[in-house]
């Protein structure tokens, strides 16, 4: 089944913290999402892609894919409570962006650099904060994509990567 995702790549090349590469290093490159990807179109054996693709899958480094946070996500604007007024307010206006970027794709797209991620992260944040009483907060946690999205955010300030959505049908894997 095919659904909506986002993800924010892990870190773990760059740390030195994955396993050798079946390739040379100098052929591997990051993409515009901070994923592992060959360095050029063209240069490698068929083999030695598909090695690449089954070390990123799954043998690199702790992470499945590379990916520090993977989930199935739909930016929605909730129906309910302090969020919604706080969006309708003009409150948290960088979370109204990521939700926006973040509403419709076919492909993968960037729905939050890192820098708007820790800005819509602390907007957030500020939000949960002025949650009113137990049933408003485990709302807010509970449901409409919000502890994900925190989540997401978290991990793209944390990693320095940008939250990805894509289309899982899209077949996404190296991006260009």
């Amino acid at each position: 089944m095919s659904e909506h995702e986002a993800f924010v790549a892990c870190r773990c090349y760059r740390d030195g913290l994955t396993s050798q590469p079946p390739v040379d290093p100098k052929l591997l490159d990051y993409d515009r999402f901070g994923q592992i990807k060959p360095a050029g179109l063209y240069g490698m054996e068929a083999t030695e892609d598909e090695a690449l693709w089954q070390w990123w899958e799954s043998k690199a480094c702790t992470h499945e894919g590379m990916r520090e946070i993977c989930l199935i996500w739909w930016a929605e604007k909730p129906g309910i409570g302090v969020i919604k007024e706080a969006l309708d307010a003009g409150q948290v206006p960088a979370v109204t962006e990521v939700l926006e970027r973040g509403s419709q794709f076919d492909s993968a797209v960037i729905i939050a650099e890192p820098e708007l991620a820790a800005s819509a992260l602390i907007e957030l944040q500020a939000v949960f904060d002025r949650a009113k009483g137990d049933s408003e907060r485990h709302l807010l946690d509970a449901g409409y994509g919000f502890l994900e999205l925190r989540n997401l955010l978290s991990a793209s300030v944390r990693t320095g990567n940008p939250v990805v959505g894509f289309y899982n049908g899209s077949s996404l894997g190296f991006a260009p």
